[in-house]
């Protein structure tokens, strides 16, 4: 399973987070886990995905609340 880890930032202003705590066995995706930031970049909310591997990076620019709410739905 991947887990994507928040920062408190981001964690604050999710609409509705569902906290749970990882399991301790290692993680056996390829890729690896992923972290999200949230920025302010020109006063707009900004989500960073960077992963934990490969440093991959990508940026979903213009985040509004009500976007918040299903972001890491599949």
């Amino acid at each position: 399973m991947t887990l994507i880890h928040c920062t408190a930032k981001l964690i604050k202003e999710l609409v509705n987070p569902s906290l749970q705590t990882p399991a301790t066995e290692p993680n056996t995706e390829s890729l690896g886990n992923w972290y999200a930031n949230l920025l302010m970049i020109d006063r707009r909310k900004c989500i960073l995905f960077t992963n934990e591997k490969t440093l991959y990076s990508f940026m979903i620019p213009k985040v509004k609340k009500e976007n918040l709410t299903n972001i890491f739905e599949a």
